[in-house]
């Protein structure tokens, strides 16, 4: 019988998980949220034993989908709003190649933009904004989130099995160059972006 703590404990990682897939589906909001390392988490916490996969990947979808959903209705219902003209010409240019893509391959460019972190919050957004027909928009992401969510968890669930097999010191080393190499990266980043501004 398991301990009503621990029953509490994971209804509540349930439910971050939830929310986080939601909120990484959302637009802009979408860019601030770790959806999918929270995923990738819950893989190697279920891995662990104290999460169950398949609930994981039920949940995400979930969750992903209807952040998608939200997004994708209002780009459609604020086509003619004032700051939303205004966000489409400031970012004119990912904005146009996103509609290109869209334009050229319907439903696959969503399920391929659930892949891309930068994009992936604005996907639904722009297919709204573009009045991609509906029916479509629901199947393509439907698909996108669930091939998503399966592969971040296991991922993660992957993982975990292989840092499970190294030992302690061969563990530290390879989360700190992890940790070294996104700074790095971030930090490139972030210098690129002022060399443009």
């Amino acid at each position: 019988m398991s301990h009503p703590a621990l029953v509490d404990r994971a209804v509540m990682d349930y439910a971050v998980v939830f929310l986080l897939a939601l909120l990484e589906g959302l637009a802009i909001v979408g860019l601030l949220v770790p959806g999918s390392t929270a995923v990738a988490a819950a893989g190697a916490a279920a891995q662990a034993g104290y999460l169950e996969i398949r609930s994981v990947i039920a949940l995400c979808v979930l969750g992903a989908f209807l952040g998608d959903s939200v997004s994708y209705f209002l780009g459609r219902w604020l086509h003619d709003w004032p700051r939303l003209a205004a966000w489409r010409q400031k970012h004119h240019q990912g904005i146009e190649r996103t509609e290109h893509a869209i334009a050229r391959w319907g439903g696959l460019a969503i399920v391929a933009g659930r892949f891309f972190g930068p994009t992936r919050a604005f996907v639904p957004l722009i297919a709204g904004n573009a009045q991609m027909p509906i029916a479509l928009f629901v199947v393509s992401d439907i698909i996108g989130v669930v091939i998503w969510a399966s592969v971040t968890a296991m991922v993660g669930e992957e993982g975990f099995k292989f840092f499970e097999r190294l030992p302690s010191e061969w563990s530290l080393a390879i989360v700190a160059v992890g940790l070294v190499a996104w700074a790095a990266w971030a930090w490139f980043r972030r210098r690129k972006r002022r060399r443009r501004e």
